[in-house]
């Protein structure tokens, strides 16, 4: 993998990373009540990215599916001459940390949407698989590392990685996560969790 500043993946990381740093309020709002904010962190991005200089960005563009039911990535930017699809998560964990409620989240199904997407995304060409995993505990992060593996074992070979760490207190932190992943190369390459897998 690269670590290439100007890697569209680095771009997502690096963009979410501003983003998150200018709402501290909201941020420690939905970390510490574990609340969903994919719809407001998509938004925010499509307008940083534009900011960028990396548009036109177009919001839910066309990526792979059928004529019946066609598939839609978040978004897409330009890089290096290039569109690039872009599909976004936000993963709540069940970890039991001080500051953040105690509730049940599906972290498994989580995981297993972000998989999901980074087949969808291998399947359209390629892409940047980007999602934020919180709370965690910042002295802690083995304790994610299982779920990342899927991820990862979903995405191939990523072509780049961008991890940011981002803390929101001092025992809270949402872990920003963007890998810039190649075309699948057949079908029987990625066979996942079977039961869960996206047809």
């Amino acid at each position: 993998m690269t670590s290439d500043p100007s890697s569209p993946a680095e771009l997502a990381a690096e963009a979410i990373e501003t983003m998150l740093s200018r709402h501290p309020v909201l941020v420690r709002l939905v970390v510490s009540q574990r609340a969903k904010f994919e719809g407001w962190l998509k938004c925010e991005l499509a307008q940083d990215l534009e900011q960028m200089g990396l548009g036109p960005v177009q919001l839910e563009p066309p990526c792979g599916g059928t004529a019946v039911r066609p598939g839609r990535a978040d978004l897409s930017f330009m890089t290096g001459g290039r569109r690039m699809l872009l599909e976004l998560k936000t993963c709540n964990t069940n970890f039991r940390l001080p500051g953040a409620v105690s509730v049940t989240r599906p972290i498994t199904k989580n995981t297993q949407g972000i998989c999901d997407d980074c087949v969808k995304l291998r399947r359209a060409g390629g892409g940047v698989m980007a999602f934020v995993a919180f709370p965690l505990d910042p002295t802690d992060l083995a304790a994610f590392q299982p779920y990342l593996s899927r991820v990862l074992a979903a995405a191939g070979r990523p072509v780049a990685r961008a991890d940011r760490l981002h803390q929101c207190g001092s025992r809270l932190s949402l872990l920003v996560t963007c890998l810039e992943v190649g075309p699948l190369a057949d079908s029987s390459e990625y066979q996942g969790d079977a039961h869960h897998a996206t047809p």
